[in-house]
C-alpha cells in the first residue's frame, strides 16, 4: 500500500484492456492512436517526451508537451501536458493491470516523524492461528515508524491496546535493508511486541507496500529469500505474515515463482500463515466484473501452485478514481470488489465452498479522506462494510491506518479528516464482532 499524495507507480484496471484494444466503450470520444507493445504506468519524477504513451488509473494518455512529471501533474489533472487516447492497435498487449481498489493512503516517515526508544528483548511465542470457524478478525495497520511518536493517539502497541481495546494489528511495512535481510523496525521494539502478545494480542507483519525495495527483489533466489523471511520470524516471533505485492517489478512470473517457492519452504518449516494484500477493482458503471487484476491473480496462482495454504487475500479498497467512485458510496464499492474476488478465488481453488472463500477474503479501506479528493470513506461506510463482513463471514477487516483514527484537518498521514472523536472508525468496525 502507498500514498497517492507521494505517488509513484500507478496501474490500470482490467477495464483498461478494453480501452487499449478498442473493444469496449469505456473511453468514448478519445482519439485512437497506435500504442507501443508495452505501456508503462505514469510515474512522478520521470522525464516524458511529447508522444509518450502511459497508463494512469483506468485510462491511456499521450504526452502532448515534454516535461518531467511531478506528483500534482497527473495525466488526469494536467490537460496541458496529457491527452486521453484509446489504442487502435490490437497487437499490443493490455497495459499493466491495476489496483482499482487503489493504493493505500500511506504516510511516510517524512510526513510523521519517528521517535521513541528502541526496545530489545526475547521475541514472544505467538499464539496459535485462529480456527477456520473464527469470527472476522479486525487487524488495522500500525505504522512501523509510529513507535514513540506523540502525534498519534498512542505511542506503542501496548498503548494502542489500552486506549482502543484492539487486540490485533498489522505492522507495516517490512522491507529489504539494502541487502537480502529484513528491516528491523519490529525487532528494535521487541519488548513492546512481547508485551502486546503476552497481554492476549495478535500481530501480523506486512512485507512490501508501494515504496522501498521488497525482499523478493533484494534476494537473488528462493533459498536466500526463504532464509531472510525465516530469520525475521525467528527474531520477532511473528508467524502471521502478509505480503503486500503492488510494485510492478515484483509481480512478474519469475518473482512470483521465487516468492512462492520461498514462502512454501518457510510455511513447511515454521508453520507460518501466508496472506497477500493485492490490487483489485469494483465493478464500473457498465457493470464490468471487478476483483483482482490479472497480475494479482498471477501472484495468488503462483502461491497455490507452490502448495502454499493462503490464509487471506486482502483487498485494497480505496483510491478508486472518479471512473469508479463517482456517485457511489465507498462501502458499496468495497463490497463490489470483494464479491467478485470470491468468484475468482473459487475458480482458482475449485474445492472452496462459498463460505470458505469468504473466510479467505480481507477488506482494507482507507478510513476517512482518501488520497483521491472526491472520495471519503465515512463512518457509515465502515458500518456497512462491517455488517456485510459479519453476514458473509469475511475473514479479515483492516484499515489504513489505526494511527489515523483521530479527528483533525492536517496531514492525511495523521488524521482521517472524517470523525469527531478518536477511534470512531475502530468502534464502527466492531459491528463485525
Amino acid at each position: 500500500m502507498r500514498p497517492m499524495f507521494l505517488a509513484s507507480l500507478v496501474f490500470v484496471s482490467a477495464t483498461a484492456a478494453c480501452i487499449a484494444n478498442g473493444d469496449g466503450d469505456t473511453d468514448r470520444g478519445a482519439q485512437e492512436v497506435t500504442c507501443p507493445t508495452s505501456i508503462s504506468a505514469w510515474s512522478a519524477g520521470t522525464a516524458y517526451r511529447a508522444g509518450a504513451i502511459v497508463a494512469y488509473r483506468s485510462a491511456i494518455y499521450r504526452c502532448i508537451q515534454g516535461h518531467t512529471a511531478i506528483d500534482s501533474w497527473t495525466p488526469e489533472a494536467a490537460a496541458s501536458l496529457w491527452e486521453r487516447v484509446a489504442c487502435s492497435s490490437t497487437s499490443a498487449p493490455p497495459p499493466p493491470p491495476a489496483p482499482g481498489c487503489g493504493d493505500a493512503g500511506v504516510s511516510t516517515p517524512a510526513d510523521t516523524g519517528t521517535g521513541g526508544s528502541s526496545d530489545t528483548g526475547t521475541p514472544p511465542t505467538p499464539p496459535p492461528p485462529p480456527p477456520s470457524s473464527a469470527k472476522t478478525e479486525l487487524a488495522p495497520y500500525f505504522y512501523s515508524w509510529g513507535w514513540g511518536n506523540t502525534s498519534y493517539p498512542f505511542t506503542s502497541l501496548v498503548d494502542m491496546k489500552s486506549k482502543s481495546g484492539l487486540t490485533s494489528a498489522t505492522i507495516a511495512f517490512v522491507l529489504a535493508d539494502g541487502t537480502c535481510k529484513a528491516t528491523r523496525d519490529i525487532q528494535d521494539h521487541a519488548a513492546d511486541v512481547k508485551a502486546f502478545v503476552a497481554g492476549g494480542g495478535r500481530l501480523k507483519a506486512s512485507f512490501g507496500g508501494a515504496n522501498g525495495t521488497y525482499l523478493e527483489s533484494a534476494c537473488g533466489d528462493s533459498d536466500s529469500l526463504a532464509k531472510a523471511v525465516s530469520d525475521f520470524v525467528s527474531e520477532t516471533g511473528i508467524t502471521d505474515l502478509d505480503f503486500d505485492v503492488e510494485q510492478a517489478p515484483s509481480m512478474t512470473a519469475d518473482v512470483n515463482k521465487k516468492r512462492a517457492a520461498a514462502l512454501a519452504k518457510v510455511q513447511k518449516e515454521k508453520g507460518v500463515r501466508v496472506a497477500f494484500t493485492l490490487p483489485c477493482a469494483p465493478r464500473d458503471k457498465w457493470d464490468t466484473p471487478g476483483g483482482l487484476s490479472a497480475a494479482g491473480l498471477d501472484v495468488v496462482a503462483a502461491a497455490v501452485n507452490a502448495g502454499i495454504d493462503i490464509s487471506h487475500v486482502n483487498l485494497m479498497t480505496m483510491d478508486y478514481g472518479g471512473y469508479y467512485s463517482s456517485g457511489k458510496a465507498m462501502g458499496d464499492l468495497a463490497i463490489s470488489a470483494a464479491t467478485d474476488t470470491v468468484t475468482q478465488l473459487r475458480k482458482l481453488l475449485p474445492s472452496l465452498s462459498e463460505s470458505a472463500a469468504w473466510a479467505k477474503i480481507g477488506i482494507t479501506p482507507m478510513i476517512g479522506q482518501n488520497d483521491v479528493s472526491s472520495e471519503i470513506f465515512t463512518l457509515a461506510d465502515a458500518k456497512t462494510v462491517a455488517a456485510f463482513a459479519k453476514s458473509k463471514g469475511v475473514g479479515l477487516l483492516a484499515f489504513w491506518a489505526i494511527n489515523r483514527d483521530q479527528p483533525g484537518s492536517g496531514s492525511l498521514g495523521l488524521y482521517s479528516q472524517a470523525q469527531t472523536k478518536t477511534f470512531a472508525f475502530t468502534e464502527a468496525f466492531r459491528g463485525a464482532f
